[in-house]
C-alpha cells in the first residue's frame, strides 16, 4: 500500500509516523521514517547595473525561517563615492521557507572615465548561512576604437594648457584615474 508525504521545504530532523494493519486476528504494526531532503540555503543575486541605477539584489532563504543581515562591502567600488552603502546591517525576516526579498542599494553617478567596478551586498542567516552578491557596475570607457574625451576627467585639469609641437609637457596636473595616459600633439 502506497504512503504518500507531502513536501514541506523546512530543513528538519527525521520525522516518524506508525502504520498498523490488521486482517482478522492478525495485525502488525510499522515504523516509518521519512528523511529530510531540503538543505538549507542563503542566496544572493548577482546584479548589473550602470551608473544612476539601483542595483537590486534578491535574496532566498529555503529550509530555514528567521532573520537575515544584509551589508555592503566594497570591491574596485567605493562606498559614498560609488554607492550608498547600508547604514548598519540591515535585516528581515523570513517567516516563511523559500522566500525572497529584494535589497536595493542606490548607485551614484561620478561621470569619470573609469572601467567596470564592483561591490558585493553580503548575507548572513540563521545556523551560519551566509552567501555574497556581486553587483557590477558598467564601465564608461569606450571599448576599442577612437577616444575623443580623452582618457582623464577633463575638467579635473588645469586650464589653459597649451602645447607647441615639440616642446615638453611640464606642469600639467589631471585626475588620473588608472588608466594610460597619453598626451598628443599635432
Amino acid at each position: 500500500m502506497p504512503v504518500n508525504t507531502t513536501q514541506d521545504f523546512l530543513a528538519e530532523s527525521a520525522e516518524t509516523f506508525q502504520f498498523a494493519a490488521s486482517y482478522g486476528s492478525l495485525s502488525q504494526s510499522v515504523t516509518i521514517t521519512i528523511e529530510d531532503d531540503d538543505r538549507p540555503s542563503l542566496t544572493v543575486s548577482d546584479v548589473s547595473v550602470e551608473e544612476g541605477e539601483t542595483a537590486r539584489f534578491t535574496v532566498t532563504l529555503n529550509g530555514r525561517v528567521g532573520r537575515v543581515r544584509f551589508s555592503t562591502g566594497p570591491g574596485t567600488a567605493l562606498a559614498d563615492d560609488d554607492y550608498d552603502p547600508t547604514p548598519s546591517p540591515l535585516g528581515y525576516r523570513f517567516s516563511s521557507p523559500g522566500a525572497s526579498t529584494t535589497v536595493s542599494v542606490r548607485v551614484k553617478t561620478d561621470n569619470l572615465r573609469e572601467k567596470p567596478e564592483t561591490f558585493y551586498l553580503r548575507a548572513q542567516g540563521p545556523g551560519g548561512l551566509q552567501d555574497l552578491g556581486t553587483a557590477t557596475i558598467g564601465g564608461n570607457v569606450p571599448v576599442g576604437g577612437a577616444d575623443p574625451g580623452g582618457w582623464f576627467n577633463t575638467e579635473a585639469c588645469d586650464a589653459g594648457i597649451s602645447v607647441v609641437k615639440g616642446t615638453p609637457v611640464r606642469g600639467v596636473s589631471c585626475r588620473f584615474i588608472g588608466l594610460p595616459l597619453r598626451i598628443t600633439t599635432t
